[in-house]
């Protein structure tokens, strides 16, 4: 692997000499910038020893084991990423070598000692719940009673305990933090509520939605997003649709954005972008298409019927760009129908800006292998165009971004 060009295009290393090492099969790739290089986290089977993490710096000799976790994805936290130990403990890599969370190296022996005393006690570290916003690492554990909670610690070491269910433990489903505190969806008896778990140790339930029957399914498909102060999440109160509800953190009060927009986020999830957040939705008369939200009523509506009629868009994924997103769909434009192609949108229309095999009948079936993938000023994306089969394709979004190379030709 060196310079991205086929002639510099070489093996890398033969993980796994007498068979497929399979790397990234269970947590992908994960880039951790160091202080002299970039690396990619990854697990591997090298055919002895099973499927471990890997890491590598795009070179032979920087390419080895790290050691033994289990093969969730990894959480980013203090310049590098939090796993959890096959003994149900928690693990960080800077890249270089994968120690327990203790020994992280920005702590001397004093926080070191008092952080192993902390977490002793504990068992099932980050069994339910494991997040990183910076300073803080969030996760569930189960004290020596049995009763699973959540647990923070921070950049200084300091570990902080809540009882949000003093009758028993809590699980969580989904959350987002907001400076010190966590708003999550958890269990508050047999129907999921959302909870605000605050700097000081306290915590308090911000919703009490009550369905119909069984559970309010908040957050199942859509997440729980942080918007203008409000959270944006979804519920299944009656019916077999869910809706898109909010509530305001100022206020308290917990409303429906929608009595029209149906499903959100089923097929492909929300995606942040500054203060608006676009989702899949369902509407009779459209069908399955793209909506956007900024946490209010007024503010939240169909981006644009795609697919006109009740037919479906073919939506495989988003990312956020600058306040706006790019899309893989299938949809039309003016007359032209066109298969799974590369499109924005600021909230307000759908814009055209790639197709990779222009026809009526074409699809290039876009995102089939792989998600749409974003560097700086390139969107990347495996599709077919008719000829070359399913291969790598590059879209330069500077101007959606204001990513502008400037030439000064003298």
């Amino acid at each position: 692997m060196n310079g991205g060009t086929s002639d510099n295009t070489e093996l890398l290393a033969d993980i796994n000499p007498s068979g497929e090492s399979l790397p990234g099969r269970d947590i992908g790739f994960t880039y951790i910038e160091q202080s002299h290089q970039g690396v990619l986290i990854f697990d591997a089977d090298d055919g002895l020893n099973g499927r471990q993490i890997w890491v590598t710096n795009g070179t032979q000799t920087g390419t080895f084991a790290l050691g033994d976790a289990t093969l969730n994805q990894p959480i980013p936290w203090m310049d590098g990423m939090v796993l959890r130990s096959t003994s149900g403990g928690l693990l960080w890599s800077d890249g270089s070598e994968l120690i327990p969370i203790a020994l992280h190296p920005s702590w001397d022996a004093t926080v070191s000692s008092a952080v192993t005393s902390g977490l002793s006690a504990l068992s099932a570290l980050g069994s339910n719940m494991l997040h990183g916003d910076g300073d803080n690492l969030w996760f569930n554990a189960e004290d020596a009673g049995g009763d699973d909670e959540p647990y923070r610690i921070n950049a200084a070491g300091q570990i902080l305990a809540w009882n949000v269910s003093p009758s028993g433990g809590t699980l969580f489903s989904t959350w987002v933090s907001q400076g010190h505190d966590l708003f999550a969806v958890g269990h508050r008896g047999t129907v999921r509520q959302v909870v605000h778990l605050m700097d000081n140790g306290t915590s308090q339930w911000l919703t009490n939605l009550a369905p119909s029957s069984g559970d309010s399914h908040i957050g199942e498909d859509l997440g729980i997003h942080l918007l203008n102060n409000r959270l944006v999440f979804d519920a299944l109160l009656s019916g077999t649709d869910a809706t898109l509800w909010a509530t305001n953190l100022s206020s308290g009060e917990t409303y429906q954005l929608s009595t029209t927009i149906l499903a959100p986020g089923g097929n492909v999830g929300g995606f942040v972008s500054e203060d608006r957040m676009m989702f899949d939705c369902f509407m009779g008369a459209q069908g399955t298409e793209l909506c956007v939200t900024d946490g209010t009523v007024n503010g939240t509506s169909l981006i644009n019927d795609m697919t006109p009629g009740v037919s479906s868009s073919v939506l495989v994924d988003v990312v956020p760009l600058n306040g706006e997103w790019l899309v893989l769909s299938s949809g039309q434009d003016e007359l032209t129908t066109h298969g799974v192609s590369l499109w924005s949108t600021d909230g307000n229309e759908m814009v055209m800006q790639y197709n990779p095999w222009p026809g009526v009948s074409n699809s290039s079936l876009g995102g089939t292998y792989g998600p749409l993938f974003l560097t700086e000023t390139q969107a990347f994306f495996i599709a077919h165009d008719g000829v070359s089969g399913h291969e790598w394709h590059r879209f330069s979004h500077g101007e959606i971004s204001d990513d502008w190379v400037v030439l000064n030709l003298q």
